[in-house]
């Protein structure tokens, strides 16, 4: 039945069960639809086109809920060959995200798949200042936020210009997000400037997620992310802990497989810092057990 759909009903369809965070799998066969269609006619300028937004969902539900990151990559892949060969700037900004986000998902300490990340993650700014893609622009300051904080000079100068040119973006009044990127921004700046209470406040009030965001909970666990970065380097050690649990916790409740894992994985190194070996010993366990049920 699905087969008689259209490219667009297949990807609204898709959009509404990867926006009610329950249905990855049917997100992910009807995805698949559009893309084999595009193997079957690869000339075909609205199969390209449907295929590159089709996997491109493909990929990021692999890498956050079917927890595969081979097809994940294998899909991303694909997406970003078909859109560099059309030329297609605003996916592009999507596509190098999500490469981003990969590569440091599966980074496992090796630096280069760091520097990887970082190149994507310059690529899909320039993409997205290109194309006028102020969408991505949220997700893309989350992710630069989270950078900026563990940089050396030269490329925490770097981030913070591409941050003050999204905060100063002319976003559209419909963008929902708009107030929580500038608050997470001000929030980022103020901390490097030496407020570190007042930037706490800014970053509590953005990690409310704008109404409509797609992936919603994913938009507060990446401010909380920052939220503990910044308790971690104030020493505010049980603070971050206790943000540590409650996300972990949320993530295991909602099937955030990733979240789950990174979340197990900070506990582990917080509680290391703070020297609670039985609690180290405790989440390390966890963590080897997710990794070994989601690889």
């Amino acid at each position: 039945q699905l087969e008689r759909l259209t490219n667009d009903e297949l990807l609204d369809m898709s959009l509404r069960a990867i926006d009610a965070d329950t249905l990855p799998h049917e997100a992910a066969g009807a995805l698949t639809i559009i893309a084999n269609r595009y193997y079957e006619n690869q000339s075909d300028p609205a199969a390209r086109e449907a295929a590159v937004k089709a996997m491109r969902h493909i990929g990021n539900l692999y890498m956050t809920h079917l927890i595969d990151y081979k097809q994940a990559y294998k899909n991303l892949l694909t997406a970003k060959n078909i859109a560099e060969e059309d030329g297609d700037q605003y996916e592009l900004a999507y596509i190098y995200l999500s490469m981003s986000n990969l590569f440091i998902v599966n980074n496992n300490g090796r630096k280069q798949l760091v520097e990887d990340s970082k190149l994507y993650m310059a690529r899909s700014y320039e993409a997205a200042m290109n194309s006028g893609n102020g969408d991505i622009l949220g997700s893309l300051a989350q992710n630069m936020c989270m950078l900026i904080l563990d940089e050396n000079p030269h490329d925490r100068e770097l981030y913070a210009r591409m941050l003050n040119d999204i905060r100063n973006y002319p976003f559209p009044e419909a963008n929902k997000e708009a107030t929580s990127i500038k608050k997470t921004i001000d929030g980022i700046s103020t901390f490097l400037a030496g407020d570190a209470e007042k930037a706490e406040r800014l970053l509590r009030q953005s990690r409310i997620p704008p109404e409509g965001v797609r992936y919603a909970e994913r938009w507060k666990y990446t401010v909380d992310n920052i939220l503990i970065e910044i308790y971690w380097q104030t020493e505010q050690f049980d603070k971050a802990i206790a943000l540590a649990r409650q996300d972990m916790t949320e993530a295991r409740d909602n099937n955030h497989k990733d979240y789950r894992i990174s979340y197990t994985g900070k506990l582990v190194n917080l509680y290391y810092t703070v020297g609670a070996n039985d609690s180290v010993d405790k989440y390390y366990s966890e963590y080897l057990k997710l990794k070994e049920e989601f690889k």
